[in-house]
């Protein structure tokens, strides 16, 4: 059964059109789409720009993702950011969409500080690895579970 928790998706704003504009209006029930709203007393949305990223957020969204938006943004080659807070064994999850980049989904599983980590289990083997094969096995490690992404921000033109 799904459950309801937070999750934020953030966007280019000038990457929006009209068939993405119409699924934002039926995933956050907003219509007319208003990207200065705030949250009310009525509703569990709120939607803000900064330095042309839009983001949506809404405390009740299912499995804390925005999966038919997603799918969309996918399709259309909009990158995004979507973050999904922890609820009860879920743990928090951040995911990123970048059209362009050699991987371009990643998902990670976050702890309950909100930051990356390498299970043990990924490190063990490292260990019979000689001294000069570590640094290199770690570098992959870390770009497996702490990817560098190209930041929203770099998608909107100056």
């Amino acid at each position: 059964m799904a459950e309801n928790y937070y999750g934020s998706l953030s966007m280019p704003k000038h990457l929006i059109d009209a068939e993405i504009e119409n699924q934002i209006r039926v995933d956050f029930n907003l219509d007319p789409i208003d990207y200065s709203l705030s949250c009310s007393l009525y509703s569990s949305c709120e939607t803000f720009e900064e330095n042309g990223v839009i983001t949506f957020t809404d405390a009740m969204a299912q499995n804390g993702c925005f999966e038919t938006l997603e799918s969309l943004l996918i399709e259309k080659k909009v990158p995004y950011d979507r973050y999904s807070s922890s609820f009860y064994e879920s743990p928090p999850s951040r995911s990123y969409f970048r059209p362009d980049a050699t991987v371009p989904e990643i998902d990670l599983t976050l702890d309950h500080n909100e930051d990356t980590y390498i299970n043990t289990c990924d490190l063990e083997p490292l260990l019979s690895l000689s001294a000069d094969q570590i640094v290199p096995a770690l570098k992959e490690l870390l770009e497996v579970h702490d990817p560098k992404v190209r930041p929203l921000s770099a998608y909107v033109p100056q």
